[in-house]
């Protein structure tokens, strides 16, 4: 039995770091993301069969074998299908089984460098990238693996079996004795600030947990950004609804949309009338203000609503109009020569 696990192990480390000749027979590149959106390279599904299910004895032969030469614990049986990157950064997460960096060493490294992962202390880490400072050689370490605590990490053996194990204590071609990379997840980023803005002010918003090197998304050409201390003032040459993003290495990460609203004015303020002629029948001022308009106010003089009378009679209506962004009335006029049967507007 120590002689088959030997052999195994050098085939395992051997399809691990030699990349000389990258056949990908049966199996076919898929697409899979990192939390931040980003494709990650490299990355292969099995397309042929996997290995058969392992009976009774095999499972209690690698648990003796794996208890005997490296203190591990067997976690789950080999698999063609994924490997350790595939495992601890996708697989583990809730993803199908993938083999992530089939030709390279360096694919899973687009995980913390799109920012999704952050690095931390060991004792705050959840992933573990081996031998950190050799990536993309092809002599690398070239493993991954999920950190349950600081004695235990798990991870999958090449295609060989799922493994629960001591940090230092995996195959050699691994080189556990080198620099370590633990990360965590980032937190995702965040913006506050106001749902609404006026037309002839600005919004200021805040953001929380970008990466570095972040870039700003917006709605339209008609949107400015720009610092204000620690904030950002935004501003609108438009009224409607906008937005603005935050966005890392081609990604929309966070997304906030607001409503720019219009300020009312002379221009985009008017009066105009509704009647229905008849005995006791009234002509009926209308205001209209913009459709963005917000916490309008209308104080009408005399009235909106105006009596027919008879004889003829001309009536001025006047309509002092506020809002969200008017504090300072905004005054119409219009006139009414209103009579039975014969309401006439007198611009």
């Amino acid at each position: 039995m120590k002689k088959i696990f030997l052999i195994i192990s050098f085939v395992v480390c051997n399809y691990l770091f030699g990349f000389a000749q990258c056949n990908t027979t049966g199996y076919t590149l898929t697409n899979i993301k990192t939390p931040n959106g980003s494709t990650v390279p490299d990355t292969y599904i099995l397309t042929s069969s996997d290995f058969a299910t392992p009976n009774q004895g095999q499972i209690d032969g690698w648990i003796e074998e794996l208890q005997r030469d490296y203190a591990a614990t067997y976690m789950g049986p080999p698999s063609l299908a994924y490997n350790c990157h595939g495992y601890a950064w996708h697989v583990s997460e809730g993803g199908n089984k993938v083999w992530i960096g089939f030709c390279t060493t360096s694919a899973h490294s687009i995980y913390w460098t799109d920012g999704s992962y952050t690095a931390v202390s060991e004792s705050q880490a959840t992933k573990v990238a081996y031998d950190i400072e050799n990536i993309g050689k092809m002599n690398s370490g070239n493993h991954s693996a999920i950190r349950i605590n600081s004695s235990t990490y798990q991870s999958k053996w090449g295609y060989w079996y799922l493994v629960k194990h001591n940090p230092n204590c995996v195959p050699s071609g691994y080189k556990a004795d080198l620099t370590k990379g633990y990360y965590k997840r980032a937190t995702p980023p965040n913006i506050t600030g106001p749902t609404r803005f006026c037309l002839s002010s600005s919004g200021t918003y805040n953001i929380t947990d970008a990466p570095a090197g972040f870039e700003w998304g917006k709605s339209s050409s008609s949107i400015q950004i720009t610092p204000s201390g620690s904030s950002y003032k935004v501003t609108a040459t438009s009224a409607g609804a906008g937005w603005i993003s935050i966005n890392h290495a081609g990604n929309e990460l966070k997304r906030f949309n607001f409503t720019v609203e219009e300020d009312l004015t002379t221009s985009n303020v008017s009066l105009s009338y509704n009647t229905n002629s008849g005995p006791g029948s009234y002509v009926h001022i209308i205001a209209t203000v913009p459709a963005t308009a917000t916490n309008v106010t209308y104080q009408w003089d005399p009235d909106e609503w105006i009596e027919l009378p008879t004889p003829p009679t001309l009536v001025t209506v006047t309509c002092k109009v506020t809002s969200t962004c008017n504090s300072t009335p905004i005054s119409k006029s219009i006139k009414v020569r209103a009579c039975l049967g014969c309401p006439i507007y007198v611009p």
